[in-house]
């Protein structure tokens, strides 16, 4: 293989990376009894992108990629490149819907957070903002973890949350702080005004930075002695959420009730008390992320 690229592997992964444009595809591998059906499609892509297709035997494509349940594709790839902030907010500002984003930070374990990016994007996310790291080996382990999520999201690096949060505060979206210590119920807001919401993992949770930039803050109540949920079960729960409020019928409103909400384009922001606590979509839709900028 090149050096940086990986084994990329499974039918949803890899289309996934071969549609997005996301990241580089150097050779594509499939088995030789996969159906012409279904191999069409791969050798459609792989052709319009100039890629080299290796048809290999089923035991063949075991030994070269490790993984006996590949389903009979698998791609040498690059890693997966994020996108420039505001290339990522011009993307946001198509939506005709109340966008909903969501912030992930120090998830400590891949599968973990190729899971909450499967379960938010199938929950109705439009983007995704992101630390900036480099997972190495296990950025193809996100990517098939979140069978192909963590390729079609938009997706741009968490680099000042300050400053990005109050960009997207000029588009009407507010941050809201998933944390155990905060005073709000995440049941009580009104999850239909665009939001983007921010989830830390497991052990390091979200740094100061994005705390103090968040200018909502919510717990998601637990039955004891329960300390926490998983990160990755957190953000299902909570795009769930959304994606339940959001099927019901009513205008947007402001993302906390009683409030005014923050007024799109004219720099006003609403006053909130819950910015520093004292204590610590429905129908699927067609997405065309745009293609990184490399």
């Amino acid at each position: 293989m090149t050096p940086l690229s990986s084994l990329l592997v499974g039918k949803l992964a890899v289309q996934a990376a071969l549609e997005s444009g996301n990241r580089r595809i150097y050779r594509l591998f499939l088995s030789n009894t996969l159906p012409p059906k279904r191999a069409e499609p791969f050798h459609q892509a792989a052709a319009s992108l100039g890629v080299t297709v290796e048809g290999l035997t089923p035991a063949d494509l075991v030994e070269r990629t490790g993984v006996q349940n590949h389903g009979g594709v698998a791609a040498e790839v690059g890693p997966r490149v994020l996108s420039p902030f505001e290339e990522w907010v011009r993307y946001v500002e198509g939506w005709d819907h109340a966008p909903l984003l969501f912030a992930f930070e120090k998830f400590h374990e891949p599968h973990n957070l190729g899971y909450a990016l499967r379960c938010v994007e199938a929950l109705g996310a439009d983007a995704v903002l992101m630390d900036r790291r480099e997972w190495g080996e296990d950025d193809v382990v996100i990517g098939q973890s979140s069978s192909g999520a963590y390729d079609r999201l938009p997706l741009a690096a968490l680099d000042d949350p300050t400053k990005q949060f109050k960009r997207l505060e000029t588009l009407g979206i507010e941050s809201l702080l998933a944390t155990a210590g905060a005073m709000r119920n995440f049941y009580d807001f009104n999850l239909r005004a665009p939001v983007l919401i921010a989830v830390g993992g497991e052990f390091k949770g979200l740094t100061d930075a994005v705390r103090n930039a968040c200018r909502h803050s919510a717990h998601l109540p637990m039955a004891d002695p329960i300390p926490s949920f998983p990160a990755g079960h957190a953000a299902a729960i909570l795009a769930s959420e959304v994606a339940r409020q959001r099927r019901m019928p009513g205008p947007p409103g402001p993302l906390w009730p009683g409030k005014r909400p923050i007024i799109p384009a004219k720099g006003r922001a609403a006053e909130d008390g819950s910015r520093q606590s004292p204590v610590g979509r429905g129908e699927k839709r067609s997405r065309k992320p745009p293609r990184s900028s490399r």
